[in-house]
């Protein structure tokens, strides 16, 4: 009779991310720094409407149509009132996830950005940087730092670390100034380490590069005569006779063809150009080298 009230909802089909990301297993840094933004978004909005979500966690992420993100439960959210920065309320929350000042009943924007740090730690190192029982839980995300994540990755890069690590600060003054900040800054150390990475690898080449042209066969080519030197063609041991390239060279500066017999007149010029004392005057055009097959 239209008089019934029902809400509308999207349709989540993959169920929440706990479901599709178990404890224990590990998300590619692409994909973290992707569900970072989407959530980051989300909450960003929450806050700029006043409103602390106070139980980011993977049971309460659902994954859409598309594998989207959808930020579920707002069942204990709080409305900041006025110009304040916090909200006193009821300690609320999930232990595993919650920040120190939300334990004390504090509750503030950087609360979800603590929430949404203990979940990109989960998902880096397929861990939560705190476990116990619920008065140990508590008294950790007070006082204990968390364990650095190189500490189960090795190669996590630094800039990925610090970030994660300043979102978990225990002071929220400490945090980034958003939740929105948390993700980009994220996004930002995750680029600029993988462009490290990638000049390293540019670099690490060059060295192989320069082995293997060093290694490479060269192929030794006399110098091309462009002169005969006066002085060393001269010899104290007497005549030498015109080697045939240079009879040629001779043959070809006089324009005589040097694929026929001589005429008498020809060979005579050719033996007063060739003798001791004028082939070193003679000037001789380079050749062409042919390669040896």
């Amino acid at each position: 009779d239209g008089q019934i009230p029902y809400l509308a909802m999207d349709y989540a089909p993959y169920g929440t991310i706990r479901q599709c990301v178990p404890p224990g297993e590990r998300l590619p840094l692409a994909t973290v720094v992707e569900y970072t933004n989407q959530l980051a978004s989300a909450l960003q909005y929450a806050h700029d409407q006043k409103v602390i979500h106070r139980d980011i966690k993977p049971e309460n992420i659902l994954l859409g149509p598309n594998n989207e993100l959808l930020l579920t439960d707002f069942g204990i959210a709080v409305v900041v009132q006025g110009t304040s920065t916090h909200v006193t309320q009821e300690t609320a929350g999930t232990i595993a996830y919650i920040a120190p000042e939300q334990l004390q009943s504090h509750a503030r924007p950087a609360s979800d950005q603590y929430s949404l740090g203990v979940m990109v730690y989960e998902w880096l190192t397929g861990k939560r940087p705190f476990t116990g029982a619920f008065a140990e839980l508590a008294l950790k995300h007070i006082k204990t730092p968390p364990p650095p994540l190189h500490e189960t990755l090795p190669d996590i890069p630094a800039e990925v670390e610090q970030v994660v690590l300043t979102a978990l600060a225990k002071d929220p003054k400490q945090r980034f100034d958003s939740i929105q900040a948390f993700a980009t800054a994220l996004e930002r150390a995750v680029k600029t380490a993988q462009a490290l990475a990638n000049q390293e690898t540019i670099l690490s080449f060059q060295p192989l590069q320069q082995s293997a042209t060093t290694a490479s066969p060269t192929t030794s080519v006399p110098p091309l005569p462009s002169q005969v030197d006066p002085v060393s063609s001269s010899s104290s041991s007497g005549f030498q006779a015109p080697q045939p390239t240079e009879l040629a060279t001779a043959l070809t500066m006089l324009d005589m063809p040097h694929d026929r017999e001589l005429l008498p007149e020809e060979a005579a010029r050719v033996t007063m150009l060739t003798t001791p004392q004028a082939l070193p005057r003679l000037p001789v055009t380079p050749q062409p080298l042919l390669a040896q097959p």
